[in-house]
C-alpha cells in the first residue's frame, strides 16, 4: 500500500529508536503504561469481556471513510 500524503513527518518518526518512543512515552500524561516482564503469563479467568462495547453509527464524509479504509502506512 502507497504511504499517504498527511502532513506528519515520516523521515523523523522512523528515525526514532526505541529509547526516544520509550521517552515520548513516558513524557505522555495519557499514555498507557507500558507492559514489562511482569505481565508476561498473564491470563484472563473469565470467558465474559471485561468491559462491555458499543454498537455506534456515526456518519462521516466519503473521503473521509476512504481516508480510514486505505490505512495508515
Amino acid at each position: 500500500m502507497a504511504r499517504m500524503e498527511d502532513g506528519r513527518d515520516w523521515e523523523r518518526v522512523e528515525g526514532l529508536t526505541g529509547a526516544d518512543i520509550e521517552q515520548v512515552i513516558a513524557d505522555d500524561p495519557d499514555a498507557a503504561p507500558v507492559l514489562d516482564d511482569a505481565c508476561s503469563g498473564v491470563t484472563r479467568r473469565s470467558s465474559t469481556p471485561v468491559t462491555k462495547k458499543s454498537t455506534i453509527t456515526m456518519r462521516v464524509d466519503d473521503d473521509v471513510l476512504d481516508f480510514f479504509k486505505r490505512g495508515f502506512g
